[in-house]
């Protein structure tokens, strides 16, 4: 019997979450911005590489906005995004529970600041990104460097504008 390759499970509105989905993975415990979840572990230390090699080289920090999702955690998700941006909007820019790879703890969603403008804010270690997600300078060439190396660390960048239709 061929085994699959775990990594290559594809969660989507096609292909829904199932909690065997899980059986393959080691999960460790992490902090986003929404508090103590979890992610799983060749994943984490694969983030934990990423945002070692951008600090070292950039000087860029990179803040864990969100990791692993329970099917609870992602109806509230939704149910944040339809408050703040109506339901066709949320829908379009939202998974529904059930239909996000975050699920699995493969996905992730970080956010990259510059190291000195956080020191220089006293905020380095001592917020959440919520608090300083306004204070991300130069956004499209921090966001640019981080994707730019993303697939060294075996990370792909999903929901480009171009792939829209598909993702």
């Amino acid at each position: 019997m061929i085994e699959l390759n775990p990594y290559l499970t594809i969660v989507n509105k096609n292909q829904n979450f199932h909690p065997s989905m899980l059986e393959s993975f080691k999960m460790v415990d992490v902090l986003d911005e929404d508090g103590k979840t979890y992610m799983e572990a060749e994943t984490y230390k694969a983030f934990c590489a990423l945002a070692e090699f951008l600090e070292d080289n950039y000087n860029i920090t990179l803040m864990l906005t969100s990791a692993g999702r329970t099917i609870e955690h992602q109806q509230k998700v939704l149910k944040e995004q339809i408050a703040e941006y109506g339901e066709d909007k949320a829908l379009q820019i939202t998974a529904l529970p059930g239909q996000t790879e975050h699920h699995l703890g493969t996905a992730i969603d970080a956010k990259p600041f510059h190291k000195n403008h956080l020191k220089a804010q006293g905020l380095i270690n001592s917020a959440l990104p919520s608090r300083i997600s306004n204070l991300v300078l130069n956004k499209d060439k921090l966001y640019g460097t981080m994707h730019k190396h993303l697939e060294d660390f075996g990370f792909i960048l999903r929901y480009t504008p171009d792939k829209e239709e598909i993702t």
